[in-house]
């Protein structure tokens, strides 16, 4: 039995029903303006939910819905029921301690609402049909500024309802009768004259209308039209109609309707002037009028006015642009600042790292410890933030390659342990049986899932234990449910705090970062990870009994893997070379000369690409690269394409970077780079990948170009494809089947750019596909760079598609290449 209370019905509830049927918007399903008039309360009221609702005898029919669910709910159980019955805004700032709201079901349990503002939507009668409101999970009060646009925006609401009311009417109205006109015979001929005529005064008394004839000259027009448009009737009388819109075809429009089967409604929205020159945007329904025998008599153009819909949209976009560029703005802020951080920490945590190695004192040991933790936090800190505006960006996505859940578990276990062994706790890791060997996923997210929990947990413990258990669900199609559970027995959680806790920056109690330390990140950061998953986190916690995280989450099991992801480097087969660094600051320079030379490799260093590419000119005789990809005169990319496509060298190139927004592993791998290292990087990361580069590295160690491989007349060269797969066939073949499958549709898109004179579509789609042609070696690929350029500066689209046509030809035949390629 529900035990939220029942608000009492409006005095007015019969009439107020009459007035909502009227509208015939129950039923009636969504549409854009109604969603854009919610996201614009939402983002205003700064809330993750809005609502645009009509209330029946039965139920909340919910028009728009941002943030929660679309279903319809029944009127008992619905907030808006109390807002119909207010003059003005209603807002309850927490709703779990109100007395009538506490007991909804909305706020008992999820969704677990918390703040609810609603605003009546009143029709010109004074009947409130409906509401627009705004609902967080969490409690929150509207400031005056805001309460002001919401009861604009429901204004807005009910003149978007009267303009779509009278259209209908008018439309049925219009339609009915034309059609019937047409039928009618000879011997009703007068009558059917009269009912238009008493038509055309009706549609002269409510809408803007003008009749042409069907010389395209104007025959007659009321005085909303001529209102509309600042003229006086004489004016227009007998005048061409492309006065009024010399872009508008009207003669196309009078030859269809002349051809007697055509009898249709055409519908335009045009922009024109008005007499005094405002721009005026009008939409026009032009109605055929025919005589007895289906001879064409007049066009009947009813108007509407909608400029001003047309520049409300503009805002609109116009405000949707300025917000994706402040997310740009945001994004490279953090980027620019990631990046100035990181290089004087890639020194500190280096430096520290390498001074623990020297024959210490106890107090110099602590010392050096104090400093290496501290580096270690605020990399910590950095990359929690890096990662929550990478998935706040819509930049995030997951990955899928084969991974070991055992290892990743056992690998976290162990990177924990010196933290356990510091507090004196002990951590267990248990893995059930059932845990497949392989499963496909982001093994990276994966485990910075594991690491966040497990964190939190020996945070929170002071003595006694941290349990991880592992086990799994088999489900159908060769999935499974795998379940990780993480016990402790630390401070414990409050009831009421346990929801907030997974909220960013927030902690269960304000003494928390003082006494634990921490952003209160970790947690945030670790929901939204299995969210992207599709998974689910709980938690069951009591005050100094502990807390349990169970993590619930869907993989495909990979049965097919024949070998390890990840292989031991064995001291036996440690391999030294000759190790060329592009570097510019001094401070990584001394540090990476201190790791290289220790691991027993030939080191030298230069400051920029500018100079490395001219001591590759003269001498080559090196085994790998080392690139920093920020640096003065000539960046890392640069650098590395010069290496690729003008020296024709395969040395190994190691990405080296500060910067991991923007310019991440993906990106250096498309430039023809073989790995990255994120900075600050560790010691046994740093040696990891320098054994990989030159275990992988052919007996060459020049690799100098061989002109006769390259003879050929092809329009590509998979041989940087090659390099880059390391001989993995099944990753060239993937590479060339997405070229092949994809390449086509964009080029669709810039051909439909070009016909539609869009030069953002033609400037972002040949963007786009640069990254895709590089990837095949395409040797044209000037043809694309002309393109982006072109549209860039606006040049006719005639001059684009002549270069777009020879890139279309040349990729027919590059797709056929490619697919002889597959064959073999």
């Amino acid at each position: 039995m529900n035990s939220f209370q029942q608000a009492q019905l409006p005095f007015n509830e019969n009439d107020r029903l009459k007035a909502l049927e009227s509208y015939n918007i129950i039923g009636s399903g969504q549409e854009k303006s109604f969603d854009e008039l919610a996201e614009l309360a939402r983002n205003i009221c700064d809330t993750p939910i809005s609502q645009i609702t009509f209330i029946d005898e039965q139920q909340q029919y919910k028009k728009s819905s941002l943030g929660t669910s679309s279903f319809n709910r029944r009127r008992e159980d619905s907030f808006c029921q109390y807002t119909i019955l207010q003059d003005d805004i209603f807002q309850v700032k927490d709703l779990s301690i109100n007395q009538v709201f506490k007991t909804n079901p909305l706020v008992k349990k999820a969704p677990n609402f918390r703040f609810y503002a609603g605003v009546p939507l009143r029709s010109p009668e004074g009947h409130n049909i409906g509401t627009l409101s705004v609902i967080d999970t969490k409690p929150n009060e509207l400031d005056n500024v805001q309460k002001n646009a919401l009861r604009i925006l429901a204004k807005q609401i009910i003149t978007l309802l009267e303009i779509k009311k009278s259209q209908s009417n008018s439309q049925e109205k219009v339609e009915g009768l034309l059609e019937k006109k047409t039928d009618n015979t000879n011997k009703k001929l007068r009558d059917t004259k009269f009912k238009a005529n008493q038509l055309q005064r009706c549609i002269d008394d409510s809408n803007p209308t003008i009749t042409i004839s069907p010389d395209g000259k104007i025959f007659s027009t009321n005085k909303l039209f001529c209102d509309m448009l600042e003229y006086e009737p004489d004016e227009l009388l007998n005048q061409n109609y492309n006065i009024l819109a010399p872009d508008f075809k009207i003669k196309k429009i009078i030859s269809g309707f002349q051809k007697k089967s055509n009898k249709r409604i055409y519908q335009e929205e045009l922009r024109t002037k008005s007499k005094s020159g405002k721009i005026k945007w009008i939409k026009s329904s032009y109605n055929p009028i025919f005589d007895y025998e289906g001879n064409l008599i007049n066009i009947l153009n009813i108007a509407h006015d909608i400029t001003n819909q047309v520049r409300y949209q503009k805002e609109l976009e116009e405000a949707k642009l300025e917000a994706e560029k402040a997310l740009v703005t945001k994004d490279n802020f953090l980027s620019n600042m990631s990046h100035e951080i990181r290089t004087p920490l890639n020194a500190i945590i280096g430096f520290s790292n390498l001074l623990k190695k020297e024959d210490l004192n106890d107090i110099q040991t602590d010392h050096a410890d104090t400093i290496s933790r501290a580096g270690e936090n605020l990399l910590s800190i950095i990359n929690n933030i890096l990662n929550l505006s990478k998935i706040e960006s819509g930049k995030f996505i997951l990955e899928s390659s084969p991974f070991s859940p055992i290892d990743v578990l056992n690998t976290v276990c162990q990177i924990q342990r010196e933290k356990v062994l510091e507090k004196n706790i002990v951590l267990k890791n248990e893995i059930d049986n059932s845990v497949p060997q392989f499963l496909l996923g982001d093994e990276l997210r994966f485990s910075q899932i594991i690491m966040n929990l497990i964190n939190n947990a020996i945070k929170f413990t002071q003595e006694g234990f941290v349990k991880v258990s592992t086990s799994s669900e088999l489900l159908e199609d060769n999935t499974c449910i795998l379940i990780i559970k993480v016990k402790d027995s630390g401070i414990g959680i409050p009831k009421d705090k346990q929801q907030m806790i997974f909220e960013r920056f927030t902690q269960a109690d304000s003494t928390i970062s003082q006494n634990f330390g921490g952003t209160g990140l970790g947690l945030n950061i670790a929901k939204l990870l299995i969210e992207k998953f599709n998974g689910e986190l709980t938690l069951e916690s009591k005050i100094g009994e502990g807390s349990l995280f169970t993590l619930k989450m869907p993989f495909k099991i990979e049965n097919k893997l024949e070998t390890a992801k990840h292989d031991v480097i064995k001291t036996s087969e440690f391999i030294h070379g000759k190790i060329l660094l592009f570097e510019d600051n001094l401070l990584n320079q001394k540090l990476v000369r201190k790791i290289v030379s220790d691991l027993g490799h030939e080191l030298t260093i230069v400051s920029n690409g500018l100079e490395g590419v001219k001591w590759l000119k003269n001498r080559n005789e090196v085994d790998l690269i080392l690139m920093d990809l920020r640096m003065p005169e000539m960046d890392g990319f640069e650098a590395t394409s010069i290496i690729r496509k003008e020296l024709k060298l395969n040395i190994p190139i190691i990405a080296m970077s500060a910067h991991p927004l923007s310019q991440g592993k993906a990106t250096c791998l498309e430039y023809g780079m073989n790995d990255f290292l994120s900075k600050p990087f560790r010691l046994d990361d740093l040696s990891s990948k320098i054994q990989s580069a030159l275990k992988g590295k052919k007996s060459d160690t020049t690799l100098k170009y061989d002109s006769n491989e390259h003879t050929s007349d092809k329009l590509y060269d998979l041989k940087e494809l090659e390099l880059l797969a390391s001989d993995n066939k099944e990753f060239i073949k993937e590479m060339i089947d997405v070229f092949i499958e994809e390449t086509p549709d964009e080029l669709s898109r810039i051909r439909n750019g070009i016909l539609n004179n869009d030069y953002e579509i033609i400037y972002q789609t040949s963007h786009k596909l640069k990254s895709s042609y590089d990837v095949v070696g395409y040797k044209n690929i000037t043809y694309l760079k002309e393109i982006e350029k072109m549209s860039q500066n606006k040049d006719s689209t005639e001059d684009i598609n002549h270069v777009f046509e020879k890139l279309v030809s040349e990729t027919t035949e590059i797709i056929k290449g490619l697919n002889e390629e597959l064959k073999n």
